[in-house]
C-alpha cells in the first residue's frame, strides 16, 4: 500500500516544471491520517535541491518562466535543471502510523511544518528511508509536532534558508531524535 505522493521530477523533457519556469504555491496538507504503508507516508516535493546538466529531450519550445522573460528549450541542447519550489507550503495536523519508509519526506518546499503526529515509522529500517520526519532542502518552521519510537531520525533536518524548529517533542527507543544534514554543494 502506497502512501500520499505529491512531486515532480524534473526530468529531461519537461523545462515547464523546472526550478525558475514553475513553483508549485500555497499547497496545504491537513487533518489526514496515513497508516499502514509499505512505503513513505507523505512524499513530497522533489528529494533534492541539488542542480544537474541534462541534454533536452522534447520538442523546441518557448515559453515565459516565472519572472515573465521568455525562455526557449531546443531538443539535443544541454540545459542546467533543478527542481521547483512548493512556496507558502503548510503540513499540518496530520497523522502517521507504521510506514515502511519515511512516515514524512518534505523537500524543496518553503513554509511551515506544524501540529503534526507520527508514531512507528520506517519499520523496514533500509538505508537512506528511514526517519519520522524528513524535511530536507526545506526553508521555514518546525513546530509543535510529536514524533514518537520511529526508526532512524525521528526528525531529519536539511535547511536551505532559514529555520526555525522549536517546540516539538521528540522521543525514541528505536533510533536518534534529531539529526541535522548540511549541504555546501547547493548553495542558494
Amino acid at each position: 500500500m502506497q502512501g500520499i505522493s505529491i512531486k515532480t521530477d524534473p526530468t529531461a523533457s519537461n523545462p515547464w516544471y523546472w526550478n525558475e519556469n514553475f513553483e508549485l504555491n500555497n499547497l496545504w496538507l491537513h487533518h489526514m491520517y496515513v497508516h499502514d504503508t509499505d512505503s513513505e507516508g507523505w512524499y513530497i516535493g522533489y528529494y533534492t535541491p541539488e542542480k544537474s546538466t541534462v541534454v533536452y529531450t522534447g520538442e523546441t519550445v518557448t515559453f515565459k518562466n516565472l519572472k515573465g522573460e521568455d525562455v526557449t528549450y531546443i531538443k539535443g541542447y544541454s540545459y542546467t535543471k533543478k527542481a521547483h519550489y512548493l512556496t507558502n507550503f503548510r503540513f499540518y495536523r496530520n497523522n502517521t502510523e507504521h510506514t515502511g519508509y519515511d512516515g514524512v519526506q518534505i523537500s524543496n518546499s518553503v513554509g511551515e511544518v506544524y501540529y503534526n503526529r507520527l508514531y512507528d515509522c520506517a519499520y523496514k529500517n533500509e538505508s537512506a528511508q528511514t526517519s519520522g520526519m524528513s524535511i530536507q532542502s526545506f526553508s521555514g518552521k518546525c513546530y509543535n509536532n510529536f514524533l514518537l519510537d520511529n526508526y532512524g531520525p525521528n526528525l531529519q533536518v536539511g535547511p536551505i534558508g532559514n529555520i526555525e524548529i522549536f517546540n516539538n517533542v521528540v522521543q525514541s527507543k528505536r533510533g536518534m531524535t534529531v539529526q541535522f544534514l548540511f549541504s555546501y554543494d547547493t548553495p542558494e
